[in-house]
Formats: structure tokens, C-alpha cells, sequence
């Protein structure tokens, strides 16, 4: 059975924004820093499959991490999402005050390393599908903003 004690693998965080990836791979401490389009998936795949990490951890980003987990997840590479708050409670256990993109995607890595959430798995495109049905207007409203840059003119984004 493999070493389950902090500090034992290799542990990956990634910061996903609207424009940029930042990876952080511990222990190492390499880091990478990339456009958030298609090319820069690929390099982050790419550079992943060779350090083959125990654990990859991003935060849920209201969508934006779900191209690029589910392209990690596809070479079989090990992914967790988690919830935000959870980060920035462990950063600020680690008494680390300041924020930027390279730090975040530090703390996560450090997470992975010390928390060690667990995989889930990803959902299927049909489970990703959203046809706008909603009940109540403020509901779908709210739903279809959070939603515009990834959908169709039909309202779904599959």
C-alpha cells in the first residue's frame, strides 16, 4: 500500500481565473504559469502526465475548472475539487495573509498535501447540461448570468 503520511507524492495545486492557470507542484516547487484557453490546457496535461502526482486539487470556480478537470481526469490523472472556503480556512491556519494567483495555487498543493481530499467523480455531460428549466424567474435569472459566458443561444451549454 502506498505512504498515506503528509509529505509522501507529489501534490499539485492549480488556481483557475477567467484568463490564467497557475499550477504549483509540491514538493518540488515548480511552477507554471498559463494562458486559460485550449493551448494552455494542454501544456498543463502535458506537464502533469510527466510529474504523474498523487493528488491535483483546484477550487470550484463557478464552471471554470470543468474543461480542465475533466481533461485531467481523462489521462487518468488524480483530480479534487473543493469548496473555496475550505482553502482559504487552511491558508489562513498556515498564516499566509497575502493573495495572488501563485500563492493560492501554492496553498492548494500544500492542501493537497496535508488534507488529502478526496477524488470525486466528475460529472457526465448530460449531468452538466442545463436547459434553463428552473423553477422561479429569480432562480433562472440568476442561473442564466452565472451561465452566459458557456452557453448557447438555446440556453444549453453541452
Amino acid at each position: 500500500m502506498a505512504d498515506q503520511s503528509p509529505g509522501a507524492g507529489v501534490f499539485v495545486g492549480i488556481d483557475v481565473s477567467t484568463t490564467r492557470l497557475d499550477v504549483c507542484v509540491l514538493p518540488s516547487g515548480a511552477a507554471l504559469s498559463v494562458e486559460h484557453d485550449a493551448a494552455g490546457i494542454a501544456a498543463v496535461v502535458t506537464r502533469l502526465l510527466a510529474d504523474r502526482p498523487t493528488l491535483i486539487v483546484m477550487e470550484a470556480t463557478g464552471g471554470l475548472q470543468h474543461v480542465l478537470a475533466a481533461e485531467l481526469a481523462a489521462q487518468g490523472l488524480p483530480v479534487a475539487i473543493i469548496n473555496p472556503a475550505q482553502a482559504r480556512d487552511f491558508a489562513r491556519g498556515l498564516g499566509r495573509r497575502a493573495k495572488n494567483d501563485r500563492i493560492d495555487a501554492e496553498v492548494l498543493a500544500a492542501f493537497a498535501d496535508k488534507v488529502r481530499p478526496p477524488q470525486r467523480p466528475l460529472p457526465t455531460a448530460e449531468g452538466r447540461c442545463w436547459s434553463g428549466r428552473r423553477s422561479g424567474s429569480q432562480t433562472r435569472g440568476v442561473s442564466a448570468r452565472r451561465l452566459r459566458p458557456w452557453t448557447t443561444r438555446s440556453g444549453r451549454w453541452c
